[in-house]
């Protein structure tokens, strides 16, 4: 049966309630305020019709510091963010869920004082900003931020070492993609839809338990990356990233030494799209663009051996170096 009409305000006095249910009804009504629940452990509100302003109240999450299981998702709430009543409760959560709820603002660094989560899903919804590095502190086993406007670069990620599914696709991420030796759990990870740059990591496709990986729609660069066999389900389509071949094989070295420069190469992506059009669409035009690159020592040119590059592209896909 589903319930219909206004949520109970006299839910908020039942001072022993351990677990309140009410999810996939038809419930309209702003949310009661629960502080007077200490004893609460799950809150389960999801795929309801909550919808109109003020529905999340700043005072929602005031007196429930037991809480270990969340989840506020599938509602058409009004805009709203995170309120700094979750903040002061700090409740052990293991199961935190608002996807899909349009919750807008940035994820605030105090979702890394909470206990260790085993859950965690910010998905589908408005929130913006850069990704505190301080997520990592306590990683939880499934992360889910997609189909957000994100931005900056992942080097968080470098630190979930609990993580067996990570999600990070359809956002405006950047940069190139960090070393990702310590999540050892990971089996799934979704990359897809974003910005990033540079090569694909070596430490990515080491991974020994990783089963489905979604490079596609970025700005890679370098090799197409030759994942294990192991891997069921890959999504990394050459033509919708910027590598230097159609398809698996070496790139010119001198490639590679550009990219593998650190800070001191100015313009990446230009770089990658040059060398794409070079191997892909030759131009009609004799030159298309001169760029003067320091590129600082790396494993493919000598110790100590600073090297500049004057990319040329022109119609025969012709690459000159000086040196």
């Amino acid at each position: 049966m589903k319930l219909n009409g206004t949520f109970p305000a006299a839910i908020g006095k039942l001072t022993m309630l351990v677990n309140l249910q009410i999810a996939y009804n038809g419930l309209t009504s702003p949310l009661p305020s629960l502080a007077k629940l200490d004893q609460l452990q799950s809150l389960r509100i999801e795929g309801s019709t909550f919808a109109g302003p003020g529905l999340v109240p700043a005072d929602f999450f005031t007196g429930l510091g037991t809480m270990s299981y969340v989840n506020l998702g599938n509602n058409p709430f009004s805009a709203w963010s995170f309120p700094d009543s979750l903040q002061l409760a700090k409740p052990p959560l293991i199961n935190f869920s608002v996807d899909s709820c349009i919750l807008t603002g940035r994820i605030p660094q105090f979702l890394a004082t909470f206990a260790q989560r085993t859950f965690m899903s910010l998905a589908n919804n408005k929130i913006t900003g850069t990704v505190p590095v301080s997520l990592g502190l306590a990683p939880p086993v499934v992360l889910c931020l997609q189909n957000q406007t994100l931005f900056g670069t992942i080097e968080f990620a470098a630190n979930l070492g609990n993580v067996q599914t990570l999600r990070l696709d359809g956002n405006n991420f950047n940069g190139r993609l960090p070393d990702f030796s310590n999540l050892t759990e990971l089996e799934e990870i979704y990359l897809n839809n974003n910005k990033f740059t540079r090569l694909v990591p070596t430490s990515l496709l080491n991974l020994g338990k990783l089963t489905k990986v979604t490079l596609s729609e970025n700005l890679l660069q370098g090799p197409v990356s030759s994942f294990s066999s192991k891997l069921t389900d890959v999504n990394n389509a050459p033509v919708t990233n910027s590598y230097c071949l159609p398809s698996i094989g070496d790139c010119d070295p001198r490639v590679i030494v550009l990219l593998l420069g650190t800070s001191s190469v100015r313009f990446p992506r230009v770089v990658g799209v040059l060398i794409y059009q070079r191997w892909h669409k030759p131009m009609t035009r004799e030159v298309i663009e001169v760029e003067m690159i320091q590129v600082p020592w790396n494993p493919l040119a000598s110790p100590g051996l600073q090297i500049t590059f004057e990319i040329v592209e022109r119609a025969t896909g012709g690459f000159n170096d000086t040196n």
